[in-house]
């Protein structure tokens, strides 16, 4: 799935990470995830999907791409900013909203919905998943120690685990519409992007006491 735009530059920024790598690494990536993320699947899962391909693209730049591009030709071109509109209370009622009827879908219909032993699972896996990510992306970059710093280390953790739940959901949707385990699919997502956020929220503080230590590290000059 495509990374975040908000939540993993956010945290970066409050683990005094590089928030300029993580503000670019979201924005490219969302764009590009909106076309890679389908063709991955695409190609995984064969000719046996619903939607063809062409079809599916043309969805996806309607409704995700579409819109993404004109807010950022609006922020970009107009005045805009010196507004009072609550835009960020409606952004996190929206994905509310998302996340509600998500819910709604997945557990609709009985014989295809999914049991609280299958949820309790998919917390855990989904738990032990994003925290061998981000051990991995760690050591990883702090391998390569001459090419990124310690603040690019922390923009590398959050935007190379991070998912966007508000780009995922309507891939999904669209890829596999009337398909009869939509709701078994979009639920691992579904739990992916709250405990992004705790896990990450609960790791800001530890990554920031690594980052002034790796500062006092430095040789004078």
């Amino acid at each position: 799935m495509p990374p975040p735009v908000s939540s993993a530059v956010i945290l970066t920024r409050a683990a005094q990470g590089n928030e300029t790598a993580a503000i670019l690494n979201s924005v490219l990536g969302s764009f590009i995830g909106i076309i890679i993320t389908p063709l991955s699947l695409l190609f995984n899962l064969g000719s046996t999907t619903i939607v063809p391909l062409l079809g599916t693209i043309i969805q996806l730049t309607t409704t995700v791409l579409m819109p993404l591009l004109l807010g950022q030709s609006i922020k970009a071109f107009t005045n805009f900013r010196g507004h009072r509109l609550p835009l960020n209370t409606v952004s996190q009622c929206a994905l509310l909203f998302v996340i509600y009827t998500t819910f709604c879908d997945t557990f609709l219909v009985p014989e295809t919905g999914l049991s609280a032993l299958d949820v309790i699972f998919t917390v855990f896996s989904v738990l032990i998943l994003q925290l061998t990510l981000m051990g991995l992306s760690f050591k990883i970059s702090r391998y390569f120690k001459r090419l990124y710093s310690a603040q690019d280390v922390i923009a590398i953790v959050f935007c190379s685990t991070h998912k966007s739940l508000t780009l995922g959901i309507p891939i999904l949707r669209i890829m596999f519409h009337g398909y009869a385990h939509l709701s078994q699919i979009s639920l691992p997502l579904l739990v992916y992007h709250p405990t992004q956020i705790i896990l990450g929220g609960l790791m800001v503080s530890h990554l920031k006491d690594w980052v002034h230590m790796q500062k006092n590290k430095r040789p004078p000059v």
